[in-house]
């Protein structure tokens, strides 16, 4: 009776202060999931009109979302003073395989998500206010709370009848797909957004839009099929994403202000009406057909067979030539430029610093001079170039895109002098096309280029290309500024022999070497981070790991399980060992410095650890290290006693763990001529 009386109580204070203006209800709530009794003990039958505050729970969004009833023509919605509160009932539903996704409200900057121990449902908390309003036919006004810090995904998508929203001061993020589809929303004031996901406003009503500054990216689909009829990118920006202004077919003019570094594919292809186009000299990366179609475009005339646009070679428009120059100044090669020409000769500028994705594929040249200066080699820049045979790859190099130097037939040597690249995936690049918006846990999707790893990604469905892949190539020279090596970079290359490291490498990215079956040793001197299968699929029949090591990677030194081969002996010198845990999973945290994953289980005869002497002890009492071999043995001390500073003419050299190296590459004690010796 008591607990009633207390419903009654709380119905009561609510009612106070609901009333009815014509269909224009004002309810201040007290308490979460009482909206649809409030409005009907205020003797409300149907209402257009809601003005809503107090504490606003999923339940009330629930009840709004049905759209039955008395807020069933509802066309204005006004949430300026509502303040969102987890009442642990799922506003919506979303059927996404593997999951059924429910998602709660949640207090500001609340965001988290659960799944549950079966895997088959995800249980999302959020604040963003994620497909609260999606598909709401009638609704043609809203105004956000003002505690909303980001518009979330979808939230509004296909309110076929939205006119206007009001976004709150406090927002500075519109995530993806929040309006698309809103073919009735023709502005949207939002002077202190500068983060915006993909496709956010697509295919909605839009004439104008002000970037601010301070936005740093331009995302993939933002205003496609739009009718805007202008449009201005702040300096601030760098990257305008993949069909962000496609298909606007009303739009006239666009200023690309300095700083934009990068015009993605399809950009602005198909806008049939853009007379004005302004670039800044900062451009240095255009995707495919990023122009295509515009009458812009046709008013500029080709020199030497190449259309440039600014310091860009965009086209090619060469009848039959097979020489090509690309002339200096010019400092980057769009996406396919001269793909599938047939051409013999190509000379780069000196001035080069991006070669677009395929510029060059399926060509018959069998020689490529990179310049000193060169930055990005973009994803199958040089695949299938059959006549090639050796490749120098410049110390400026800092991205090489997947599959770059694939299916060379004939590419047997490759010098490498990149001195800290990363490898960019395509997928990895349409994410960074969302404007970097975070994963689900904290926002949409997290990217941590450092590792070189994209949660959710699994590395064995084919997602991650090897840049080098190719059954030509047998030996492989490491610059001696390299200080990393990417990942999958010479992975997929079954032929290689030979490894020659330039000294000062301190990291090998993922699947770095995976699948180098004729792979025998490879110095791993100064090392010390080794990245998730790095060298799986190797048959080496030792791996020695230096003292140097801090981490290392989920199956990092797997063998091949396919031919049931695997290494006799893992040597290792490290003195003070660490806990290790093995990676069990994606996503998965480590526990300590170093991860080491040798499952024992997995091979008929597991290795045996070598440790420095009077170390043993110390690796037993360390369970993940004593459970992943057969056995841990101490090695015994060097019986070199002849140490000599004198340098000698001698090109027979040894590291103290006997692998052969062509002379010193840093300090330390080597072995030649058969003499221990000093390099200072």
């Amino acid at each position: 009776m008591k607990k009633i009386c207390s419903i009654l109580i709380l119905l009561t204070c609510s009612l106070l202060t609901a009333f009815a203006q014509g269909r224009h209800a004002r309810v201040t709530l007290t308490e979460p999931g009482t909206l649809e009794a409030v409005l009907h003990k205020g003797g409300f039958t149907s209402i257009d009109s809601l003005t809503l505050a107090g504490t606003f729970g999923g339940g009330d969004l629930n009840y709004l979302r049905e759209r039955g009833g008395v807020v069933g023509g509802l066309s204005y919605l006004n949430l300026t003073d509502a303040v969102l509160t987890n009442d642990e009932v799922p506003y919506a539903t979303q059927h996404e395989e593997p999951y059924y996704n429910y998602f709660y409200l949640a207090p500001k900057n609340s965001m988290r998500y659960v799944v549950t121990e079966t895997g088959g449902e995800a249980h999302w908390y959020r604040s963003d206010l994620t497909y609260a309003f999606r598909e709401m036919k009638n609704l043609s006004t809203i105004l956000l709370p003002k505690t909303q810090t980001i518009v979330g995904a979808s939230m509004c998508q296909e309110c076929e009848n939205l006119t206007k929203v009001v976004i709150p001061s406090s927002v500075d993020s519109i995530g993806p797909r929040a309006f698309e589809s809103c073919r009735n929303l023709t502005s949207v004031s939002a002077p202190h957004v500068t983060k915006y996901a993909y496709s956010c406003f697509n295919e909605t009503g839009l004439t104008s839009y002000t970037f601010p500054q301070g936005t740093k990216s331009i995302p993939a689909y933002i205003f496609r099929q739009c009718p805007l009829r202008s449009i201005e990118i702040p300096g601030s920006v760098e990257y305008i994403g993949e069909a962000a202004f496609i298909a606007c077919g009303e739009l006239r003019s666009a200023v690309v202000n300095e700083g934009v570094t990068r015009i993605d594919n399809d950009a602005f292809q198909g806008c049939y009406n853009l007379v004005s186009m302004s670039l800044p000299s900062t451009l240095k990366d255009v995707g495919l057909r990023a122009f295509d179609a515009n009458p812009w475009l046709e008013s500029i005339s080709p020199q030497g067979g190449i259309l440039y646009v600014g310091n860009i070679a965009y086209e090619a428009r060469l009848g039959g030539a097979q020489t090509v120059t690309i002339k200096e100044g010019t400092v980057g090669i769009a996406s396919c430029l001269l793909s599938d020409q047939e051409i013999i000769s190509v000379k780069l500028p000196s001035t080069l610093k991006v070669i677009g994705d395929a510029a060059f594929i399926g060509n018959a040249f069998s020689k490529i001079t990179l310049p000193e200066g060169l930055e990005r080699i973009g994803s199958m820049a040089f695949a299938a170039c059959n006549r090639i045979t050796s490749v120098t790859i410049p110390e400026s190099v800092t991205e090489i895109g997947p599959d770059a130097f694939r299916y060379c037939e004939k590419l047997a040597h490759v010098d490498y002098n990149a001195i800290d690249a990363r490898i960019k995936e395509s997928f990895v690049n349409m994410y960074a096309a969302m404007g970097g918006w975070p994963l689900y846990a904290d926002g949409y999707f997290i990217l941590t280029p450092e590792e070189e790893y994209y949660p959710g990604v699994d590395i064995n469905s084919g997602m991650l290309s090897y840049t080098f892949s190719t059954e030509a190539l047998k030996t492989i020279t490491i610059g001696p500024k390299v200080k990393h090596i990417p990942a999958s970079i010479f992975g997929g290359t079954p032929e290689l022999e030979s490894v020659q490291m330039g000294g000062a490498v301190e990291s090998i990215g993922r699947e770095a070497f995976r699948d180098c079956t004729k792979l025998k040793s490879i110095d791993l001197s100064g090392v010390k981070r080794i990245d998730a299968r790095a060298f799986l699929g190797t048959e080496m029949e030792e791996f020695v790991l230096p003292a140097t090591i801090e981490r290392i990677g989920h199956m990092a030194f797997c063998p091949n399980i396919y031919y049931n081969s695997h290494p006799q002996k893992v040597i290792s010198n490290i003195k003070e060992p660490k806990p290790v845990t093995y990676f069990l999973g994606w996503g998965d945290t480590a526990v300590g410095d170093v991860i080491y994953n040798y499952p024992s289980s997995w091979y008929t005869s597991p290795a045996t650890l070598y440790v420095p002497r009077g170390t043993k002890a110390k690796y037993e009492a360390l369970p993940s290290w004593k459970n992943s071999f057969a056995a841990i043995e101490e090695m015994e001390d060097t019986q070199v006693d002849d140490i000599s500073t004198e340098m000698k003419a001698n090109n027979c050299w040894h590291t103290l763990l006997g692998t052969e190296v062509s002379s010193p590459a840093r300090p330390g004690i080597y072995i030649n001529g058969g003499r221990k010796m000093i390099v200072k």
